[in-house]
């Protein structure tokens, strides 16, 4: 899996010709009266080793996600999703201790174009979030808030950002404290044709006091100027708990973004 991330950033580098791309850029924003769609389907493996009750266990899950960005001026626009997982968490013995199909997810929130002149880029999102996770009692209720800025220095445009989740209705017996996420990515495209998006992510989550480092690799083509289609693979380097529990994780998904 490792040779596959380091691959695609191979590929990113073996052209020195940069172009615009404006649905697959990461601070593409919709125009005003424009409403943009992205679908987003995707297959993760996990397997936890080392847990604290010295349980091994493996998970396979599903995940679909839809979308949508409706632009109300030039510089910001309201978002919506909805999305649903699909989860199968087994022990290493094979015993099925987990299996959710009512998953639903579903936020709503607007972006904010702060600055976008001059190739400088800074952009910032708030959602409200909540996650109708029956397995743990009830539904998970938090804000997130993502800020990122980069600058396009024509053969690519390298960016940095951060965001949180604050929990503001606990669940039961849930994690109920902050997540953090720091991450640095670039983008860059191919004579309007082909776009590459790669981003290194490094994570805490308070309650369980692990932290993560993933990496993520996004490929889109470009079909005309209101269609993009593509895949990403995401890989986990590495999780580790404070209860000594290290998961490993790879992500495959396809996405289509289209712009009406």
């Amino acid at each position: 899996m490792k040779k596959i991330f380091f691959s695609l950033i191979y590929i990113i580098f073996a052209t020195n010709v940069a172009q615009s791309a404006e649905l697959s850029n990461p601070f593409y924003l919709s125009p005003k009266g424009n409403l943009t769609s992205t679908t987003q389907l995707s297959f993760q493996k996990t397997h936890t080793r080392k847990e604290i009750y010295g349980n091994n266990f493996r998970t396979r899950n599903k995940y679909f996600e839809q979308r949508l960005e409706y632009g109300i001026s030039e510089k910001v626009a309201i978002i919506g999703t909805i999305a649903n997982t699909w989860k199968r968490n087994r022990l290493d013995t094979g015993l099925l201790t987990d299996k959710t199909d009512t998953n639903v997810d579903w936020s709503a929130g607007a972006v904010y174009d702060f600055y976008n002149k001059d190739d400088a880029h800074l952009q910032m999102e708030l959602v409200y979030l909540q996650k109708e996770t029956h397995h743990f009692g009830g539904a998970y209720k938090a804000l997130y808030a993502n800020a990122r800025t980069g600058y396009d220095l024509k053969y690519f445009l390298p960016y940095i950002g951060g965001q949180i989740e604050l929990p503001i209705a606990q669940r039961k017996d849930a994690d109920n404290d902050l997540k953090y996420d720091a991450y640095a990515g670039f983008y860059k495209s191919f004579f309007d044709v082909i776009a590459a998006d790669m981003t290194l992510h490094y994570n805490y989550n308070h309650f369980f006091k692990s932290t993560g480092l993933d990496g993520r690799a996004d490929l889109s083509l470009l079909l005309g100027e209101n269609i993009a289609i593509g895949g990403f693979f995401n890989y986990s380097f590495f999780n580790r708990a404070q209860n000594h529990a290290h998961t490993d994780a790879h992500t495959i998904g396809a996405t289509v973004k289209i712009q009406f």
